[in-house]
């Protein structure tokens, strides 16, 4: 094996919010660099979400090694080395300088840069009541679980940036609606941070990707599909949640408002939430820890 095959090539990670985030769109977009590749066999890699375990053995092997005082940053290098190896996975067959992979879920988030130190990170968020919307429409969840999901996971995207105030990190929160509603200059600037030239980006080709899953343009069929179908011209338009209630509105500011703030989204359009509102977000939330889901 050459020496070349042993390192992992330069990784982008395109990690969403949750699913109906815009994941596929963003990493259908960056995959057509012509110097990125990707594994098509793993649609969503999903490396971070048991890493917990990764991180777990490292540490016990570690604590096998205190009858000889080894340094911790030994068991640092060890879980990087563990991460080096994610990558090479990653990494096989693709014959382009730079992978791009992708999972909707922001679980073990805190752990990215302990195993991918030398990866880029691209979190991509969503206003949380198109999310909730579009993920009653294609699972089935009730809109008021959907949207505790989405609160809870936009919490850990605040918390992670949080303990990374001040450094220069690998990481950079792209906003779903910025990429739809000013495509081209939202893009440039990914494409420029992520180390990519976007003078070689095919920039009318990534106009006409058609759309995948939506929830909204479904081509003319009831349910939600995984078919392609044309973007029409008026997509970005379109609001999910349009049709939402006033107190359904009001729930979600009650549980939901102060993350879309945090995530730079504003509060221009969020509902006053009312008495009444108020009385349904506590026995909401109630009903939320008792069925909790596992995964953000």
């Amino acid at each position: 094996m050459r020496c070349a095959e042993l390192m992992p090539k330069r990784t982008v990670f395109v990690v969403g919010i949750m699913p109906r985030s815009g994941t596929n769109f963003l990493h259908q977009l960056l995959a057509l660099h012509p110097d990125c590749g990707e594994r098509a066999e793993i649609p969503e890699d999903r490396l971070l979400i048991p890493a917990e375990h990764l991180i777990a053995y490292a540490g016990r092997v570690a604590n096998g090694w205190r009858e000889w005082n080894v340094p911790e940053v030994e068991r640092e290098r060890l879980v990087r080395s563990i991460g080096d190896g994610l990558l090479r996975f990653l990494s096989v067959g693709v014959d382009k300088p730079w992978v791009v992979t992708k999972t909707p879920s922001v679980q073990n988030l805190e752990l990215f840069f302990e195993l991918f130190p030398s990866a880029r990170l691209l979190i991509l968020v969503r206003d949380g009541r198109a999310v909730a919307e579009s993920a009653a429409r294609t699972f089935g969840w009730s809109r008021s679980n959907a949207m505790r999901r989405w609160s809870a996971a936009a919490r850990a995207i605040v918390d992670f940036e949080t303990s990374h105030t001040g450094e220069d990190g690998g990481y950079r929160i792209v906003r779903y609606e910025e990429l739809v509603d000013d495509f081209e200059t939202t893009l440039r600037g990914v494409l420029e941070w992520c180390g990519l030239d976007p003078e070689r980006y095919p920039f009318a080709d990534a106009r006409k990707l058609p759309l995948i899953g939506s929830s909204i343009h479904t081509g003319g069929r009831q349910e939600v599909h995984w078919e392609p179908v044309e973007r029409p011209p008026d997509f970005a338009r379109r609001v999910p949640w349009s049709s939402w209630s006033r107190s359904l509105q009001e729930e979600f500011t009650l549980v939901a408002g102060d993350e879309m703030r945090a995530l730079g989204y504003g509060d221009a359009d969020l509902a006053t939430p009312r008495l009444i509102g108020r009385l349904r977000r506590l026995v909401g939330a109630a009903a939320f820890r008792w069925n909790r889901p596992g995964r953000l």
